[in-house]
């Protein structure tokens, strides 16, 4: 018998019994629970989340492990595992950012991986850190999630399913989904791990419902009456049913569906009036500061309520009457700010929107890039996919500094 095993059978039970589960909570300078915090044992691939009132657990820690934590809105805090303490409770300080813009490239709009032959399908910002689904060129069968940072350089990549999209949730969890499954991804360091996988269908119905969460409350919102009437509704509990907390109505819209005779209601016509005559309202809703913001595009107006649903005050969308504006809103979760979309003579520009008068304020503009897509803005910057179609091979990211100038070629 190896004389080496019995001592390394002593040696791999001394760990064993060493290593324990610490239990704790993440907590903002407020005292309040931080949802979604990430909690790594430095030197390993382990790693582990605070639930949504920032309660965790951590299981097989060794006394004298390295314990980091890490938040997006947040310094990272690290601290020295002591396994005889039954509860931790971290403190983590907010990040400040210097709202001061400033531009540091050579050209306004780059390209990130330029030059890497990829069909981007899907893309989210999420802690920091860019997450991509692409293929290597547009129809091939080599699907990937790629982690990189804000400029562009891989982290972590994984092979993936064939890949539909990509879900951000409200508790800053992050999803991708394949036409019959999904799974939750999870990265640490340079490595992706993922859940088990489920229904692709309620992938689907969360990105397509699922709004906000304010604390354990979740908040969805539908449409019906063909499109034409917006309810979102909010649930409190696990087992009550949703009910409805605001609804937004195209009243001028029903009018005009019971006018008839303008078309002849074969099925060809109910599908055109469907997609193109009755457009679904849009009315999208921020949690901001103590109050919530509705851009409320069937009156023109942005309205201000209380989390309880009644009304605080509204002013008039100015920028909608003097600019020819998409029905989209563009939110800066880092520095708050909001943006409208403006597409005039095949040039687009974002316009920003002072929620307080409803006028508009400064103005960017891309030159060169007609046909953008996936518009995102994340700490001052511009993101969004660009296909050149003259190839239609590639479908890029591009970002861009909203910097008080034209920016483009």
């Amino acid at each position: 018998m190896n004389k080496a095993l019995p001592f390394l059978i002593l040696l791999l039970s001394t760990v064993l019994l060493n290593a324990q589960n610490i239990r704790g909570r993440v907590i903002s300078t407020e005292g309040e629970g931080i949802s979604s915090a990430h909690i790594r044992i430095q030197g390993t691939t382990k790693g582990f989340l605070s639930d949504p009132n920032g309660y965790f657990t951590i299981s097989e820690v060794n006394h004298g492990d390295i314990l980091v934590f890490s938040h997006i809105k947040f310094d990272s805090y690290t601290v020295t595992a002591d396994t005889k303490k039954d509860f931790l409770n971290i403190v983590m300080i907010p990040k400040t950012y210097n709202i001061k813009p400033v531009s540091i490239y050579s050209k306004p709009v780059i390209c990130l991986m330029p030059d890497t032959p990829l069909f981007i399908t899907d893309y989210e910002i999420w802690d920091d850190q860019i997450v991509i689904t692409a293929n290597k060129m547009r129809k091939s069968s080599q699907p990937r999630l790629i982690f990189m940072n804000m400029d562009g350089d891989i982290g972590a990549s994984a092979d993936i399913d064939r890949p539909v999209s990509l879900f951000k949730d409200p508790l800053n969890n992050i999803y991708y989904g394949s036409k019959e499954e999904a799974w939750q991804i999870f990265n640490f360091g340079d490595t992706v791990f993922f859940s088990q996988p489920f229904d692709a269908e309620l992938f689907s119905e969360a990105q397509s419902h699922w709004v906000e969460s304010i604390g354990d409350s979740v908040i969805f919102s539908y449409h019906y009456y063909r499109n034409q009437a917006l309810g979102y509704f909010l649930k409190s509990n696990p087992s009550d049913s949703a009910h409805e907390w605001f609804t937004f109505v195209d009243e001028e819209a029903i009018d005009r569906m019971s006018w008839g005779g303008f078309f002849d209601n074969n099925e060809f016509d109910q599908r055109f009036a469907e997609k193109i005559v009755y457009k679904p309202v849009q009315v999208p809703m921020y949690f901001f500061e103590d109050s919530i913001v509705a851009f409320n595009f069937i009156t023109k107006e942005i309205e201000f309520y209380t989390y309880e649903g009644e009304k605080i005050k509204s002013v008039e969308m100015q920028y909608s009457y003097k600019n020819k504006m998409e029905d989209e809103v563009y939110y800066d979760e880092v520095y708050k700010k909001f943006y409208g979309r403006e597409i005039r003579n095949g040039k687009n520009a974002l316009i920003e929107i002072d929620i307080n008068s409803g006028l508009p304020g400064e103005t960017y503009t891309f030159k060169g890039y007609p046909h953008i897509e996936k518009l995102k803005v994340y700490a001052n910057e511009l993101f969004f996919i660009y296909k050149d179609y003259s190839g239609d091979e590639y479908r890029r990211l591009y970002k861009s500094p909203l910097i008080k100038q034209s920016a483009g070629l």
